[in-house]
């Protein structure tokens, strides 16, 4: 029988993606921007317009570019107000993740942000899958106070990784909260709970729908956009919540 509560975060950058995920039955928001760049800093509108329509906490990222995740002391000063920004308007978290240059957390920054961000949540995000060992890592994150790792095992999928996460999971300890993510779907989000024994999975559970106008705006072509699904969402909350049957 099932004997672990699961939960599911959702990560959304629009509002019709919001609606989605509240709708479907999200757990909790991961609040972005620019989800095709791996998620960037949401507008302070954004934020403020979640708050208000969401029952369930909403987790902001702050990532004030995309690429890697070594950041000069210009962006880093950015990240600091975004967080401030974030406390101000009354987001229950956030999400962010600093690295140096030998693939290692950056404590001492990761320190900084993390007691800045109180009485905040922190979240630190799939940095952390870049970093050369992730057991060290870890413990790193722990040490700086950080309360949850979003995590594919260092592996470029949930799917692929999964034997990393169910070790960091034992390693954890109830120490920090583990969050497994990168390619959840429909498909595969109860196998991979099962394997890992994360009580948190991640995903956007997105599809394409046609853009409203074919004006390109920058260097975008697409004709396309990704939402998330509603259905999808609920389908992966149902399946999570069906009981394991003893075995005959």
């Amino acid at each position: 029988m099932q004997s672990r509560p699961v939960r599911l975060e959702v990560a959304v950058d629009s509002t019709t993606s919001l609606n989605a995920a509240l709708e479907g039955g999200a757990d909790r928001i991961e609040l972005c921007s620019a989800l095709a760049d791996g998620g960037l800093t949401p507008s302070i509108g954004f934020i403020g317009a979640a708050l208000q329509v969401s029952e369930v906490p909403v987790h902001v990222m702050i990532r004030p570019r995309a690429g890697d995740f070594l950041y000069t002391e210009e962006e880093l000063t950015v990240m600091r107000m975004d967080i401030e920004g974030c406390k101000e308007v009354g987001a229950q978290g956030v999400v962010f993740g600093v690295l140096m240059k030998n693939h290692t957390i950056d404590v001492k920054r990761t320190l900084e942000l993390v007691e800045r961000a109180r009485p905040m949540k922190v979240v630190f995000h799939r940095a952390f899958d870049v970093a050369a060992d992730l057991e060290e890592a870890l413990e790193d994150l722990i040490q700086c106070g950080v309360d949850e790792v979003l995590t594919s095992g260092g592996d470029d999928s949930l799917e692929h990784g999964h034997q990393m996460v169910s070790l960091l999971v034992r390693q954890a300890a109830g120490r920090i909260r583990i969050i497994g993510g990168a390619g959840v779907t429909v498909r595969n989000a109860r196998q991979l709970w099962d394997a890992t024994g994360v009580d948190w999975l991640h995903g956007s559970f997105r599809g394409e729908a046609i853009a409203g106008s074919r004006l390109a705006m920058g260097d975008e072509e697409r004709e396309l956009v990704r939402i998330t699904s509603r259905e999808d969402v609920a389908r992966v909350k149902h399946l999570l919540t069906i009981e394991r049957q003893p075995a005959v």
